[in-house]
């Protein structure tokens, strides 16, 4: 189960790997790449199927090079994912679906907020 707390996040795709940290609360999150892109959305648990449900946007910043390929463009990017996971705490794991490419995804939890 995604709980509230700080995240490092890990993601691949066919043109690269990286991380990001990622902050999770109260049913939303946000999130900053090792590229600077940005990522926000929210987040509930699904009683139907046991699965955490998430629908966010990752936005990036002009020429920013892109997970599944390519670069952004002179106006930046914003695209919008959808994901879901089983519960696998303290490692939730999804694959997103952006322009018709798999992205792997997973949160590994390293504590509560700060403060």
């Amino acid at each position: 189960m995604l709980r509230d707390g700080v995240y490092v996040l890990h993601y691949a795709s066919e043109a690269y790997a990286a991380r990001g940290v990622f902050v999770a609360r109260k049913s939303a999150f946000f999130g900053v790449g090792q590229t600077g892109a940005i990522y926000e959305g929210s987040y509930w648990l699904d009683k139907k199927s046991d699965r955490m449900l998430v629908d966010g946007c990752v936005r990036f910043r002009p020429g920013t090079p892109l997970i599944m390929g390519g670069t952004a463009g002179d106006d930046g990017l914003i695209v919008p994912f959808k994901g879901s996971s089983k519960d696998g705490a303290p490692y939730e794991a999804y694959v997103f679906v952006m322009y018709d490419k798999p992205v792997d995804c997973s949160l590994e939890y390293m504590g509560p907020i700060p403060g």
